[in-house]
């Protein structure tokens, strides 16, 4: 104790101690000195003065250095210990740091004017150099457009603005895509499975046309949904001539004629490129039925009705619509089971799975050579000249009934008329080529050849067709 008051030990001890000492007052306890400091203007007027960091006293000690925008050591108090090394340079302005240290150091007290005049120069310094980095950055604008995206937006309004340009010319150039097509690979989509009617003479097609191109012409099978999916991922592609529906009667005139919730609509998202073929379709049975002709089916159905079962590619089909048909002719009750594609189909009737199937003839009429099914009929008005002894449906007591399938080629909607052009010419010479039709001939396909206009004409001709057997035999009510 000293006078009355407890030592206060050296490690509690401030470095600032001095500065509280020569006024007068040494605190006892951390409390006594957070109540017993003054305000920063007394302080100031009493003991010295506080400038950026750095506190000016009028007694012996060292300038007493702390982080800066912290409260000056009498107005915080005991609560942290005050940091005893200078600031990192640059942290003060070096000509009015230095003259505060070297009055300090000398232990004489700076007039207040001098003081106020070092500050007011501090302040309007460091005034001018924000306001020139503020001006040297680039605004918020100049920014993004300096970035990858305003890089890319740039680019993209470069493009446009150079096709305004064109159109606002008047130029009725052709598009750079038509006078370079084709520049890469070609895709024809196929709604159906591999294997199946519609996937082989696309890539008998395919095969042909790649050579006369100069590109690869590859085929991608999306099947689903009696060939809806396949055509909807057609529907929503570029218009560029790149990527090709091989469609057949029941993707462009069946389906869309039937369903009452339509999916698409030929004439609206597709361009006729060429048609490719014609075919009959085949009414087999599995050879375990007892059966040798259609009256013979339909006589065994009636007998036991609901019993029988048939295969299709799929609701609304023409495999589907065929049989529909001829149950609506017949008044017999078999009961229907779709399939993905036709190949399956075919698969199950060979397995045992359905008992009827009406196919076209390009996918039945290899099993029928090899003895896996039985043909009971035709669907053309006159016999077919590669089974001359299998009589037609209309022969075998069914009225009026014939079906015709047929496949061709379509492109997006807008797809350029130029680039139609070459495709037809392409697609016609590879059909009418020596090869592909004794391929065909083999298969039982009539090739077939003609403008986009004439396959437009057919295709909603059969639309029509089908439209007035759904709506005259009630099919689906």
């Amino acid at each position: 104790m000293l006078n009355g008051r407890r030592w206060v030990s050296r490690r509690s001890t401030p470095s600032y101690a001095p500065c509280l000492k020569a006024r007068g007052r040494l605190p006892r306890s951390r409390i006594q000195a957070r109540k017993s400091a003054r305000p920063m203007a007394a302080w100031r007027a009493s003991s010295g003065h506080f400038l950026d960091g750095c506190a000016v006293t009028s007694c012996n000690a060292k300038p007493n250095f702390y982080v800066r925008n912290s409260s000056p050591p009498c107005v915080q108090g005991l609560r942290t210990r005050p940091r005893l090394f200078p600031p990192r340079p640059g942290l003060f302005l070096r000509a009015a740091h230095a003259a505060v240290i070297a009055h300090s150091a000398a232990a004489v007290t700076i007039p207040a004017t001098t003081i106020r005049e070092i500050a007011r120069l501090t302040v309007k310094t460091r005034l001018t150099v924000k306001i020139a980095r503020l001006a040297a950055k680039p605004d918020r604008t100049e920014r993004m457009m300096r970035s990858s995206a305003g890089k890319m937006a740039r680019a993209t309004l470069a493009v446009l603005a150079a096709s305004v340009l064109a159109a606002l010319a008047g130029g009725t150039a052709v598009p750079a895509s038509a006078e370079t097509y084709p520049d890469r690979m070609i895709k024809i989509v196929v709604p159906f499975t591999p294997g199946g009617p519609v996937d082989l003479v696309a890539r008998l097609v395919a095969q042909r046309m790649a050579p006369a191109l100069g590109q690869s012409v590859v085929i991608e099978n999306r099947a689903g949904a009696g060939g809806v999916i396949g055509v909807r991922t057609v529907v929503n592609a570029e218009p560029d001539g790149y990527t090709l529906l091989f469609g057949n009667v029941s993707t462009l005139a069946v389906i869309p004629a039937v369903t009452h919730n339509r999916e698409y609509d030929p004439a609206r998202n597709f361009v006729p490129v060429a048609k490719v073929s014609d075919s009959p379709e085949l009414l087999v049975i599995d050879p375990a039925l007892p059966v040798r002709s259609v009256g013979e089916l339909v006589a065994h159905a009636k007998a036991w009705p609901g019993t029988l079962n048939y295969g299709s590619s799929g609701y609304g089909n023409a495999t589907h619509l065929s049989a529909e048909w001829f149950k609506s002719k017949t008044g017999i009750d078999v009961v229907h089971v779709p399939y993905k594609g036709l190949s399956d189909a075919l698969t199950g009737l060979i397995g045992g799975q359905v008992a009827m199937v009406f196919g076209a003839i390009e996918g039945v009429l290899p099993l029928v050579q090899q003895g896996k099914l039985r043909p009971l009929a035709v669907t053309t008005a006159n016999r077919f000249p590669s089974l001359p002894d299998l009589p037609t449906m209309i022969e075998s007591g069914v009225a009026g009934f014939m079906v015709t399938s047929f496949e061709g080629v379509v492109a997006p909607a807008g797809t350029p008329a130029s680039v139609v052009a070459r495709l037809n010419a392409v697609i016609n010479e590879s059909v009418a080529s020596a090869e592909l039709r004794a391929r065909f001939a083999q298969l039982g396909i009539q090739p077939s050849v003609g403008t986009p206009q004439d396959f437009a004409a057919f295709f909603a001709a059969e639309n029509r067709k089908w439209a007035a057997i759904v709506r005259d035999t009630n099919i689906f009510d």
